[in-house]
């Protein structure tokens, strides 16, 4: 389809902020009474996002011909949507190379006038990194340029399918358990944030983008667990596709602004084993903090507290007899690789750095150091050494008590030394 070129009536004048309801509706076609929850974790981020790098905000036209424009041309490469859509900002179509399909309706004017007069030619590229941040949770680096702050790339070659499908991809069993290698016992009580926290000193680490959840980084002195923090996109997205058919593909679901199902309900599935309902108390007093740290501070840095109240939901939902298998008890390796195809990789990490913590202290190292074959050797001979001194000492000891007994028992209780003075005296 073809855009048409902009009316000449139309006014630059910037309409009102999108709020979270129409979030809602303009990415997923979901009303907010469908949810019936505390969603204002992620409306707030939505409508910071939509005020970052945009002058004027963007409106709730704007989110929308932009989640239009992204879904329609999912297997499309960065490249040519954002050629089309700096192409339609100046009323052209001519320019429009490739398979860019344009969507329903104009482009909003402000948008087309913004895009035209960006002298940097970087508003389109953030305008579709924009559309992947809110509706999918991934902060991609589209201006092809070294940053801080992201994991992965939106090659310009690259469609926005290609980049999910790097990213999240199912890894087979044999792989996350090792090619013929036995499973290995496995505690899911030791998966627990909790858990890590006070007994492996591991900090969490609250973060906006999707693609490094239960990524865990160690350096000399510190190791941090990063855990996405927006619970609610994962339950409107769970929400907006609870019709759809159980095979739905890739493409499917994302032309509907999600991912697939079953990568949603894994991915809730990992909050139930690091947030725990036992766990909630500890988890209610994080988010408070975490709150009160969000008055103060943008919600869009990392964080080291939780700021979503459904932080804890994951934990409550009441799962299909198809899918009761996160109900069971994890107890080895290969039930954790067969459970989470997606994240297991990573879960098996944590594991293992809750079994074997890493020294990240001076006396956690100078301790480790001594862990080797040589130090136990000198260890153990030591404790030998102690142990045969501590024997003679006894022995000895002993003697001395038997010594002392024969002589009261001889001398009718004078004791030994008594019977010298009275020989000296005669």
């Amino acid at each position: 389809m073809s855009p048409t070129a902009l009316p000449s009536h139309m006014t630059s004048t910037p309409e009102r902020q999108p709020d979270g309801g129409e979030f809602l509706l303009a990415i997923w076609g979901i009303g907010q009474r469908n949810l019936r929850s505390d969603l204002s974790a992620y409306f707030d981020f939505c409508q910071n996002e939509a005020e970052s790098g945009f002058d004027p905000h963007l409106s709730q036209r704007e989110v929308l011909y932009l989640a239009e424009l992204v879904k329609v041309n999912l297997t499309v490469p960065r490249c040519q949507i954002q050629s089309a859509l700096e192409a339609y900002s100046k009323g052209s179509t001519s320019d429009v190379t490739g398979t860019v399909i344009c969507p329903q309706g104009l482009i909003p004017h402000s948008l087309a006038q913004a895009i035209s007069n960006d002298a940097g030619k970087t508003l389109a590229a953030k305008a579709l990194g924009f559309v992947a941040r809110i509706m999918l949770g991934l902060n991609l680096n589209v201006l092809d340029k070294d940053g801080e702050g992201f994991r992965t790339s939106w090659e310009s070659t690259q469609s926005l399918c290609d980049v999910v499908k790097a990213v999240f991809s199912p890894e087979p069993e044999e792989v996350l358990n090792g090619p013929g290698a036995a499973p290995t016992p496995i505690k899911q009580s030791q998966l627990r944030a909790i858990y890590l926290h006070d007994y492996s000193d591991v900090k969490l680490i609250w973060t906006k983008d999707l693609s490094q959840h239960l990524s865990l980084k160690t350096t000399d002195d510190s190791k941090s667990l990063t855990i996405f923090k927006y619970v609610s996109l994962l339950e409107i997205a769970r929400e907006a596709l609870k019709d759809s058919k159980t095979d739905i593909t890739l493409e499917e679901s994302l032309a509907r602004g999600c991912y697939k199902p079953d990568f949603i309900l894994e991915t809730l599935m990992t909050y139930k084993l690091l947030f725990p309902l036992h766990d909630w108390q500890r988890v209610e007093k994080m988010i408070e903090k975490g709150l009160s740290q969000a008055r103060h501070k943008s919600a869009n840095r990392i964080t080291e507290y939780p700021i979503d109240r459904r932080l804890t939901w994951p934990a409550t939902i009441q799962l299909p007899p198809s899918q009761q298998k996160y109900e069971r008890q994890i107890y080895n390796s290969a039930e954790l690789a067969k459970r989470y195809p997606y994240w297991g990789a990573r879960l098996q990490i944590i594991y293992e750095e809750s079994e074997n913590p890493t020294p990240v202290t001076a006396l956690d190292r100078w301790i480790e150091r001594r862990k080797s074959p040589k130090y136990s050797f000198w260890l153990t001979f030591l404790a030998v050494v102690v142990a045969i001194l501590f024997g003679c000492i006894s022995i000895a000891l002993a003697g001395v008590q038997i010594w002392i007994a024969h002589c009261d028992w001889r001398k009718g209780g004078s004791g030994c030394w008594a019977e010298e003075q009275v020989d000296g005296a005669d």
